[in-house]
């Protein structure tokens, strides 16, 4: 709806100022237009020649082996990619001598991925996962959800093709299920992945250097974890379990945010972090919807959710 609804959206009305508070530009009035969409498109895309006629798709496809080395050992290599068309964007334009912001159907983007995952079990019911992630994400930056969703960006940069805000080139995980004593089980997380990109821009808001390049990154990121569980039976059909959290164990610096505004005497400098915290927590679950210690799959499910970190494509190998 906000597609077709643009065109009715509050114009932009720009005045840029100096130093001294005096007026160096403007104001500019931006008026709202949009776009229709020609020539060769999607085999299976069917669109008048109205504005607005724009149908984004994607395309994907993907391989994937796995490999039995002993009843110790098995291995999956998995490779994805994803390429997107017809992407709505919103560019700045000067259309008939009068400026405006122009939204377009002929954005697109690229993401590819291969996966290797190795799950061990050492003996017994210990369980080990081991997951490496080489990917790239390439893109369209002015998507039309960043100015027109309910939190829009004020300022229409010129949009360009290039790395996109989510592309972690390496992301390394590991997690297991160890049991101990008492019917008690351990669960570990490690989680390192590369620094997220972030955008310089200048005291107007322009972009400097190529945003989001792998010159502007946060720092790497690691986190080690831990869970402690015990399940208590009640009955029959409930269960209680009793667990105790350890997140960031290693107190390890991993920023939130930057101060990425080259005016900012702080320029360049990484801000926020999730210290080194515990966490009890008890819930009571049907019996029918707890899995054995052996399974693991919705365990480690909900383990992520409780941690508030979901990774990107899990990939849980248990038979």
């Amino acid at each position: 709806m906000s597609v077709y609804s643009f065109g009715s959206y509050p114009e932009q009305i720009i005045t840029s100022y100096g130093p001294t508070g005096n007026i160096v530009d403007g104001p500019r009035l931006f008026v709202n237009l949009t776009e229709a969409v020609f020539g060769r498109r999607f085999l299976f895309v069917k669109a008048g020649a109205n504005p607005g006629n724009f149908a984004p798709y994607s395309r994907a496809w993907q391989i994937e082996t796995e490999h039995v080395f002993s009843p110790k050992m098995r291995v999956r290599l998995n490779y994805l990619a994803n390429d997107s068309g017809g992407v709505v964007v919103l560019n700045s334009q000067v259309v008939r001598q009068n400026n405006a912001l122009v939204l377009g159907g002929n954005g697109s983007s690229q993401y590819r991925q291969l996966e290797i995952t190795a799950v061990l079990a050492p003996r017994g019911s210990q369980k080990i996962f081991l997951s490496y992630v080489r990917s790239r994400a390439h893109g369209d930056l002015n998507d039309f959800s960043k100015y027109l969703g309910d939190f829009p960006s004020p300022v229409v940069q010129p949009n360009q093709f290039t790395k996109l805000p989510g592309d972690l080139p390496n992301r390394f995980l590991a997690w297991g299920f160890f049991p101990l004593p008492w019917h008690m089980r351990l669960a570990p997380v490690v989680e390192y992945h590369t620094g997220l990109t972030y955008a310089p821009v200048d005291a107007a808001r322009n972009y400097v250097g190529v945003p989001y390049s792998d010159r502007f990154r946060y720092p790497v990121f690691f986190s080690a974890d831990a869970r402690a569980s015990k399940d208590v039976k009640v009955n029959e059909k409930y269960s209680l379990r009793f667990s105790l959290s350890v997140l960031n164990m290693t107190n390890h610096f991993n920023a939130l945010d930057v101060y990425a505004n080259t005016g900012d005497p702080h320029y360049g400098t990484f801000i926020g972090t999730t210290s080194q915290r515990s966490e009890a927590t008890s819930m009571c679950c049907s019996s029918e919807s707890v899995p054995a210690h052996s399974s693991g799959q919705l365990s480690f499910r909900s383990w992520l959710l409780e941690l508030g970190r979901v990774p990107i494509r899990p990939q849980i190998l248990m038979s």
